[in-house]
């Protein structure tokens, strides 16, 4: 007998029979009952389900859970509700939501309780008539104070809800936490003077609300949490909050557009001053021409008043063309000057302006008309006509000048320097006037000039520089040091005149008033000393003629005659010197008068000297007293007999020759045009600059003493 083996009485078939079957008892059961599975699909619902839903169970296994609800919208939460169930598998969770009884029919409330059963599935069983559920109404109600209260969470502008009398605020938004710096919890149940400092105007605009039963609208100061101003627009009305009175205010942040109305206000006052004040005249005129505004300098320009300026149409009024053009350039839309003399037409005075017309545009680019800026340069024409005139007297001055910077750089040099020292002003510009140094004068010199200008003071006095080309001169200079404001040294200027031709002249006149002092003096004394002369040289000859018979006796008389034909040779010189000699003018062919004077001249000099005569056969004849000519040439030819003491070359020449106003500048007696040049040179060691000043002084000799009188160059 098997131990397993069971009859039908016993009691395991007993207790079987018993069991309920679960599919049994789901579908029996008096309330609506849903099973989904782990990914929410309907499995299966019972069929009371089928009844109130009007579906049916074979139709909906598969479908989503939504297909079990009416309504469009899926119920809020239930989504959350699902999640917790699966995650309580042990506690049955609760919801609440709206479900369709009927296809078409109205919604009704629904308590749904849910139980985890196995495999992530989920049963869910519903208790339409569940004891104080809310009617519909209140659940619409509270839905739309759900909606209210998300509204006004969610609105951009700042909320407060706030008591009329305790000032109390009784709620905020999300956005009023973020304007003002504080969380829900820091600024509800705190009062409204805490963010709105003005409390007259708060309790005045709660009183329009609450009282009048009228909005208000105010801009305020608040203040954030961290103390900072904020400037806000605030719209305030009547409502009620949780059953009693209450104020509904929308603020909005104006702080950027009422900091932009500042600037803006700022801005237009700064303009209206600049307006006002501007050192130069200001002209607004609209799209007609017609000047709507000026400003005070305008008035002052022209000599009139704003109430003669505004109002004028200046294409009618203005009579001046040049101005009249450049207003209708500028109505035309282009930019316009005018440079010149104005007299308007409303005004006293004709004065120098620079104007510049231009039109205005709106943003969007209409035409709004234009406006002009006149500056008064009157005394700009004056300044620039006075220094015109002082840069054409520099330049055009017989002075040198030259301006240098304060460390004696040339940065100036007029045309009178080049043409005095030779350099142009693009080789001295940036370079120090030291180039123009002889070496004459000392270092002491320059130390005392620069002590001079640097304690501020004007030097003068003369200097002794090298032209370009290597020849010295002599100028007159003053030297000023140029100061700022301050005192301060910026320049020199140097004003300097080339005194070489005076002080030639001065030296000549000089000379010449010597040497007539003297050729009077060697004159008066020659003619006395050849009246003694006279009767010495009579007497003489008339003692050699008797004692022709005695040769001791006649070689003492023939000596006494040499002598005093000596003498008289040299008072014919001192007469010639003191011109008193009577002269032979006569015209003569200069080149025969050399060569009879050459033939002579042979026979009196050594010859180690070589003659070398270079005749100009064209010449014309000139007008000379031949005798006397000779005489320069001789003297001149002993005088250069003497300096080639050891042979050389002595050389005579004639040519025609044409002297400029150049040469004759220094010379008053010769006047320009055409000569004949009589030069004499020779080959000798030359002479220093001391003995070239005096080889013309009578009496002057290099010569040892008893071997020269000094008279043969001073009477050439």
């Amino acid at each position: 007998m098997s131990r397993n083996r069971k009859t039908p009485d016993t009691p395991m078939v007993t207790q079987k029979t018993h069991l309920v079957n679960p599919e049994l008892l789901f579908d029996a059961l008096p309330m609506p009952a849903i099973v989904l599975g782990a990914d929410n699909k309907i499995i299966k619902i019972n069929t009371f389900a089928e009844k109130i839903t009007g579906l049916v169970n074979r139709d909906i296994q598969g479908q989503d859970w939504h297909k079990l609800f009416q309504s469009t919208v899926v119920p809020d939460g239930f989504d959350q509700f699902l999640v917790k169930v699966r995650k309580e598998t042990g506690t049955p969770q609760r919801i609440v939501i709206d479900f369709g009884i009927t296809p078409g029919s109205d919604l009704r409330f629904v308590e749904w309780t849910g139980q985890g059963i196995e495999n992530g599935d989920i049963l869910l069983i519903g208790n339409p008539s569940a004891p104080n559920l809310p009617s519909p109404e209140i659940v619409a109600q509270e839905k739309k104070i759900q909606e209210y209260e998300k509204l006004f969470n969610d609105a951009i502008e700042a909320l407060f809800i706030f008591n009329p009398d305790s000032l109390q605020i009784l709620n905020v938004n999300e956005s009023t936490c973020r304007l003002y710096g504080y969380s829900r919890e820091e600024i509800i149940g705190s009062s409204m003077t805490k963010i709105s400092p003005d409390e007259p105007l708060l309790c005045q605009s709660i009183h329009k609300v609450m009282i009048l039963n009228v909005p208000c609208m105010i801009e305020a100061e608040h203040l954030t949490k961290s103390g900072e101003t904020l400037w806000v627009s605030i719209q305030a009305s009547k409502t009620r909050y949780k059953d009693q009175p209450a104020v509904l205010a929308f603020v909005r942040d104006e702080t950027a557009r009422r900091s932009a109305e500042e600037r803006l206000k700022n801005s237009e006052k700064r303009y209206r001053l600049i307006f006002e004040n501007a050192p130069f005249g200001i002209l607004h005129f609209d799209y007609e021409g017609t000047v709507l505004a000026c400003n005070p300098r305008l008035v002052e320009i022209l000599g009139s008043s704003q109430d003669l300026i505004v109002g004028q149409n200046l294409i009618i009024r203005l009579e001046n063309q040049g101005v009249r053009d450049a207003v209708l350039k500028a109505l035309a839309g282009k930019s316009a000057t005018y440079v010149g003399p104005y007299q308007s037409v409303t005004g006293k005075n004709l004065v120098q302006v620079s104007a510049v017309f231009e039109s205005v545009r709106s943003n969007s680019g209409e035409f709004l008309g234009g406006f002009g800026l006149i500056q008064d340069t009157t005394a700009e024409k004056s300044f620039e006509a006075e220094r015109n005139l002082l840069v054409r007297a520099i330049a055009q001055t017989s002075e040198s000048v030259i301006i240098t910077d304060p460390a004696g750089d040339v940065i100036y040099v007029n045309p009178a320097f080049e043409k005095v020292t030779g350099y142009t002003r693009k080789e001295v510009i940036g370079e120090n006037p030291r180039v123009l140094k002889s070496g004459i004068q000392s270092k002491e010199f320059y130390e005392n000039l620069w002590s001079v200008l640097t304690s501020g003071e004007t030097w003068a006095g003369h200097f002794f520089n090298r032209r370009k080309n290597g020849k010295i001169y002599e100028e007159e200079a003053a030297i000023t040091p140029v100061l700022d404001e301050n005192g301060v040294t910026t320049h020199y200027i140097a004003v300097k005149r080339d005194i070489s031709n005076q002080v030639e002249m001065e030296a000549q006149l000089k000379q010449a008033q010597k040497m007539e002092s003297v050729g009077r003096l060697a004159g008066g004394i020659a003619h006395d000393f050849n009246n003694l002369l006279t009767p010495i040289i009579g007497y003489a000859e008339m003692l050699h003629l008797k004692a022709e018979k005695d040769p001791a006796f006649a070689n003492g008389t023939s000596r006494i005659l040499q002598a005093a034909e000596r003498a008289r040779s040299l008072t014919n010189q001192l007469l010639a010197f003191g011109r008193k000699q009577l002269l032979e003018m006569k015209n003569n062919d200069l080149n025969e008068v050399l060569e009879k004077f050459i033939q002579q001249l042979k026979v009196s000099i050594p010859e180690n000297i070589k003659i070398e005569w270079i005749p100009d056969p064209d010449i014309p004849l000139v007008r000379i007293d031949a005798q006397q000519i000779e005489q320069v040439l001789m003297n001149m030819a002993s005088n250069a007999q003497d300096a080639l003491e050891n042979g050389g070359t002595l050389t005579l020449r004639v040519q025609r020759t044409q002297l400029d106003q150049s040469f004759v500048e220094n010379r008053p007696e010769v006047k320009p045009g055409d000569y004949i040049l009589l030069s004499i040179k020779d080959t000798g060691p030359g002479m220093d600059l001391i003995t070239q000043s005096k080889i013309f002084e009578p009496f002057f000799t290099t010569k040892e003493r008893g071997r020269g009188r000094g008279l043969g160059l001073a009477t050439a």
